[in-house]
């Protein structure tokens, strides 16, 4: 790995670190952090590492068992931040007030549970009255996965009325009331309860995890 060039600012800078295009990122971060702490066992396991899910996990694991050549190691604590557990997520944040503060989220199978009568009404002004169960299940699943990936990607729902122009065709603004499903009816039902998307819960998690982290870095 090669370290990038320090801030000329005067202040503190951030160490950061390149790996070179068609470099094995796993493999060149294990041989790095091996060397770094060659001969001192304990300074590696001290070393937390943050990765994006459990599968890049295991792919470092299994890095820093090939550049270690079958010896043994006290591994680093590698958290897959991304999929980390909301326990373990909120036993992280040092103030629990700041976790209780934050509404609890609405079971999944609640809110599938909730959105698929919704979809059925959307549906039956448009010839859906034989739609089964099992396709309002699929529908509800579909938005619920989209509302999840707004509310991680911090979109602001309000900002769909603007999402499709006038000179748009017809389906497309279909797509957008179907949408709309969400937004409209069924955040609003849940606000009333104090109630927050999973994701959306997720979110102000490590948001609080994050402001904990840059007032005690870990």
């Amino acid at each position: 790995m090669n370290e990038a060039a320090p801030a000329m600012d005067g202040h503190a800078a951030a160490r950061v670190f390149t790996i070179p295009a068609g470099v094995s990122f796993v493999d060149a971060l294990a041989s790095s952090l091996l060397a770094r702490h060659a001969g001192d066992d304990f300074a590696l396991a001290d070393t937390r590492i943050l990765l994006p899910n459990r599968r890049s996990v295991r792919a470092l694991e299994a890095a820093f068992a090939r550049c270690s050549a079958g010896r043994p190691l006290l591994l680093p604590r590698i958290e897959p931040i991304g999929e980390i557990e909301e326990e373990t997520l909120s036993g992280r944040i040092a103030k629990a007030n700041d976790v209780f503060e934050i509404a609890p989220a609405i079971d999944d199978i609640a809110r599938l549970l909730e959105l698929m009568p919704l979809v059925g009404s959307f549906l039956r002004p448009q010839g859906g009255r034989g739609i089964g169960a099992a396709h309002l299940l699929k529908l509800a699943e579909a938005l619920a996965r989209w509302q999840d990936a707004m509310d991680l990607a911090r979109c602001d729902p309000d900002r769909l009325d603007d999402l499709v122009p006038e000179e748009f065709a017809d389906h497309w603004r279909d797509t957008l009331e179907f949408l709309k499903i969400v937004r409209d009816h069924w955040m609003k039902g849940v606000r009333e309860r104090c109630l927050l998307s999973p994701a959306r819960r997720r979110v102000m998690l490590l948001e609080r995890l994050a402001a904990d982290w840059r007032e005690n870095p870990p």
